[in-house]
């Protein structure tokens, strides 16, 4: 039994190396999945906040073409109303 465990002692010891390398290789993938992580966090947010941004850009432009239409919406409306002619019964007649 002791000649077992020194064999595995020496396996070990031998290996050591590939351990080393094994552990290199572990720490690089967790680096490498860290830094994608991180990356893909701040796209969300660029996204995000871009999104918000044209959102409110959007709103703005969309407010703007209704104040626009009202507006000339209300020229049409008293231009209209100051006419000197108008309509009974389907008739023409002058005020």
């Amino acid at each position: 039994m002791i000649t077992f465990i020194v064999e595995l002692w020496q396996n070990l010891e031998n290996n050591v190396d590939v351990l080393e390398s094994f552990k290199n290789s572990i720490s690089g993938y967790v680096n490498w999945w860290t830094r994608m992580t991180m990356s893909m966090n701040q796209q969300a947010e660029s996204i995000e906040e871009l999104s918000r941004m044209y959102s409110n850009e959007r709103n703005k432009k969309v407010v703007e073409k209704w104040e626009r239409i009202s507006d000339d919406f209300r020229k049409y409306t008293d231009r209209v109303s100051r006419s000197p002619r108008c309509f009974f019964n389907c008739e023409l007649v002058t005020c």
